[in-house]
Formats: structure tokens, C-alpha cells, sequence
């Protein structure tokens, strides 16, 4: 039986306070072995994370294949509300590039005042604008997207018995290793491992897009280093991470990027150099098409294969 007259929990007036409390006015002193310090925040600084995303940007842009990605996106909106096209797949972009492996990673460019206009977006959306925007995407569509192999070809693996001596054997087996680190990386550095949920039509959706910006980057890493691959991890750190403030005075833009790397004067270098390749690449092929500047970078990117012989694009045979 229950007891009666049992004394009551009585709920606390109010509610509990919130552990942020209201933002006060002014800086913050805090206490550092360097001495005090006084701490302001600015919401309004044009400012970025990603300060040599630019260079990035240009490669892009030189080359065609972000426009051309978002020519052939099957995202739709029909209401007038709705986030834009290029700033629904900039964010996935922009999140895929600073190595980000969950939906809710990317709040965090939120704040990047810098990179969105870089991609000629005019604001990074939500995590849920990105996965409501993946999810409106059919199967069929999704799988066309950037997909532009035949239907009737088709990749088999042939295993067999080799009567190999011992160090032809191992060869193989050493380039069976080459190609199976890039997806490694592309697991543990690209999010392939993550942007997960229980739309399957989405997650291959991601996993279609975190190659094609992985295929993009590390084609990208080859025109600073021709002649060496780098994982993402490292190249993060020195080819897209530093911060950057952002300034406009008598109608020009100016970035003043500071980096904190320990390799930064070989950074710049490296990224002076690709600078100056674009800038030569947009003197002399003003007439090209985004198809034979793409097959210009490609060629610079992957001299050491090619021992200096020009890529050139198929051409399209002329109507009779």
C-alpha cells in the first residue's frame, strides 16, 4: 500500500539559469602565464580559416569543373524559399575540402564570411538544407550525376595462379598496395567513412562527391609537388589551412592571409608558383574552352608521367 501524507518534491521557482549566461559588454581578462590578456570577439570581421582557399578557387574555375558540376546537378527546388542550387552543393564542397565526415561538421563554416562568395555562392546553408537537398535527389538521377562512363562497359579482377619467382610476386603485391591507398585515404582523411544515414540514395550521393573533390584536391597538390603524392591530411595543413582577413578599399579586394605552419615560406612559394601558372594559362589560352584549360592543368599536374608531352581533349567529329 502506498503511504500517505509523504513529504512533496517541490520544483524550484523559475528555471534553471543557462550555463552560457548573456554575452557582457566589452573585452575578457584572462590570466596567462604571458600575463593578462584581454580578449574581444567581432562577429563582423571578414575572416576565414580556409586563407588559401583562393588559389584553390582559381584552379576550379580555370578548369570548368565546379560549373560544370553544378550544370549537371538533378537538385530542383520548386518553392521560392528555397536555398540556392550552388550554395547547397558549395557547402558540401567547402565541408568535403576542410575534411569534414558528419552533416553537423559543417555549422561550422557558418561563420566564414570569406569562402562562400570564393565559389560565387552568396551564403554556406545549413546542415539540414544540405541534407534536405540530397534527399530530393532520386536514385537514378544521383548515379548520372558526374557519371560519364558507358552503360555496357564494364571492370573485372582476374585471380590466378602465378608461377612468379619471389620478387615478381611482391611487386605485385606492392601495387596492389599503390592503388589501394587512395582509399584508405579517402575513408580515414575524405569522409567516406562518415556523411552516413539511412538514406542509401544520399550516402552514395556523398561518396560520389567526396571522390570527385578528392580527385579534384589531389590533382590540385600535384601542381605545388609534380613529383610526389601527399596524403590530404598533410596537405590540409599547408595548402588550404591559414587565416585569412579580408578587406575591400577603392573597390579592389585584398586577403591578408598569416599562416601558422612551420612550412610556411615553402607554402607561399608553392602557391606563388601555381598563381603564376594560372596567370600564364589565362594570358595565352583566352580562346580556349574550359575543356582544353582543364587538359592544360592535367598536363602540368602530371608531368612526371607524362615526361612533358601535352594532354589533348577528344575532339567532336563535325556534322556532315
Amino acid at each position: 500500500m502506498l503511504k500517505e501524507n509523504l513529504p512533496r518534491t517541490v520544483h524550484p521557482a523559475g528555471e534553471l539559469p543557462s550555463v552560457a549566461g548573456e554575452l557582457a559588454d566589452g573585452p575578457v581578462v584572462v590570466d596567462t602565464y604571458a600575463g593578462p590578456v584581454r580578449v574581444e570577439w567581432d562577429a563582423d570581421a571578414s575572416v576565414t580559416a580556409l586563407g588559401h582557399l583562393a588559389f584553390f578557387v582559381e584552379y576550379l574555375k580555370l578548369s570548368g569543373r565546379f560549373d560544370a558540376l553544378l550544370a549537371d546537378c538533378p537538385l530542383v527546388y520548386a518553392s521560392g524559399n528555397a536555398p540556392a542550387v550552388r550554395d547547397v552543393v558549395g557547402t558540401a564542397v567547402l565541408g568535403i575540402l576542410a575534411g569534414h565526415w558528419r552533416y553537423a561538421h559543417l555549422t561550422a563554416l557558418r561563420g566564414d564570411s570569406v569562402s562562400p562568395a570564393r565559389l560565387g555562392m552568396s551564403r554556406v546553408v545549413s546542415e539540414d538544407a544540405v541534407r534536405r537537398g540530397l534527399a530530393t535527389i532520386e536514385a537514378a538521377a544521383g548515379e548520372a550525376w558526374r557519371h560519364r562512363h558507358p552503360k555496357d562497359r564494364e571492370f573485372a579482377v582476374l585471380v590466378t595462379s602465378l608461377d612468379l619467382e619471389i620478387c615478381s610476386l611482391a611487386q605485385l603485391y606492392r601495387d596492389r598496395g599503390d592503388s589501394e591507398n587512395p582509399f584508405d585515404e579517402l575513408k580515414n582523411q575524405g569522409g567516406w567513412a562518415g556523411f552516413t544515414t539511412s538514406d542509401l540514395t544520399r550516402c552514395q550521393i556523398m561518396a560520389r562527391l567526396i571522390a570527385l573533390v578528392y580527385n579534384w584536391w589531389t590533382l590540385y597538390v600535384r601542381l605545388a609537388d609534380p613529383d610526389h603524392h601527399h596524403e590530404a591530411l598533410t596537405t590540409r595543413s599547408l595548402l588550404l589551412n591559414a587565416v585569412a582577413r579580408q578587406t575591400r578599399h577603392a573597390g579592389q579586394t585584398r586577403l591578408t592571409v598569416t599562416s601558422s605552419h612551420g612550412r610556411r615560406e615553402q607554402v607561399t612559394a608553392a602557391l606563388q608558383r601555381i598563381a603564376r601558372f594560372f596567370t600564364m594559362l589565362r594570358k595565352t589560352a583566352e580562346q580556349l574552352t574550359d575543356l582544353d584549360r582543364w587538359y592544360r592543368i592535367l598536363s602540368h599536374a602530371l608531368v612526371k608521367y607524362l615526361k612533358g608531352r601535352q594532354l589533348d581533349p577528344p575532339r567532336r567529329l563535325q556534322a556532315a
